[in-house]
């Protein structure tokens, strides 16, 4: 099944991603500073489950794609900073789909009002992967992802993309309800990457053995699980105790948060933060963990 895919990024979840894509179909990245490096030398996907390797066609400027793509697959990080509206205007055709693989939560609003022709799919990804240097990326376990249309169902588009990721090896599950699954996210990173950065660079082990930075973790968890109820979804407080036991079972990790930091890169703090307590202020909802994390990250 042969497809347009074009994608904006060649971060680690971008290139991740497109290189096993790439066994099925070709693959157009939008490269900026890579540009020269990626054209050249390609990408290399150094894992424990099958090293990669994948040339894509590769541009440094948006209206250089001269097709209507199937699929145009955003999957920068989630920044204020980036106008994605902006660059999709950029394309000579408009795409058929939108697929977001991001991190946060109600961050696809947008993107819905501005193009409400085109069909938006929203994906979550379960993977600990990093960028070591332009084309060099090193994933360390899990790569499962969830999709699914925003804001509900699953139409024939959107399973056309999941039977691709499947005839490509990628674990992939369908939800019905994205948001949902936003949200149980948003458990995870909502507590452990701003937590991370604040805690002096710590990664995910030694999180979990302070007994202090764990009660903590499970506090704003709960903030979130409240916040989740809000919106018209009943999580279970029993899905606390389940990160916390994938987590104990995942090699040491330093979270996305923590490496963009060190980095000097900027960090999503709006994305996985900023929208959740402006949720909850839309509710008149005090959230006293997250705002806190909010209010010293914003000093950085």
């Amino acid at each position: 099944m042969s497809k347009n895919i074009l994608v904006i990024g060649s971060g680690a979840i971008a290139s991740f991603y497109s290189a096993f894509l790439a066994k099925k179909t070709q693959i157009t990245m939008l490269c900026r500073s890579d540009y020269d490096v990626v054209k050249t030398n390609g990408i290399k996907i150094e894992s424990p489950i099958e090293n990669l390797h994948f040339y894509p066609q590769v541009i440094n400027n948006l209206n250089q794609y001269r097709h209507q793509a199937d699929y145009l697959i955003i999957a920068t990080k989630a920044l204020a900073q980036i106008d994605l509206i902006a660059m999709i205007n950029q394309l000579n055709y408009l795409p058929r789909n939108l697929v977001l693989i991001q991190n946060g939560i109600h961050i696809e609003k947008k993107l819905y009002e501005n193009f409400p022709k085109i069909n938006l799919i929203s994906v979550l990804a379960f993977v600990a992967v990093s960028r070591i240097s332009s084309g060099i990326i090193k994933h360390f376990d899990y790569g499962k992802l969830i999709i699914g249309n925003y804001p509900n169902k699953i139409n024939q588009d959107c399973q056309q993309l999941i039977d691709l990721f499947r005839d490509c090896n990628v674990e992939i599950e369908a939800s019905e309800n994205i948001v949902e699954e936003r949200w149980k996210k948003l458990i995870w990173n909502g507590a452990f990457n701003p937590v991370s950065v604040l805690g002096g660079g710590c990664d995910t082990k030694k999180l979990l053995d302070n007994p202090f930075c764990k009660d903590l973790l499970q506090k704003i968890m709960k903030e979130i699980i409240a916040l989740a109820r809000l919106d018209g979804f009943n999580l279970d407080d029993n899905l606390i105790d389940k990160n916390f036991e994938l987590t104990y079972k995942m090699k040491p990790y330093k979270t996305s948060m923590l490496l963009d930091f060190e980095a000097k890169r900027p960090m999503e703090i709006e994305a996985i933060l900023g929208n959740a307590i402006s949720f909850a202020q839309s509710k008149s909802v005090t959230t006293p963990y997250l705002s806190t994390l909010y209010a010293l990250l914003s000093c950085y």
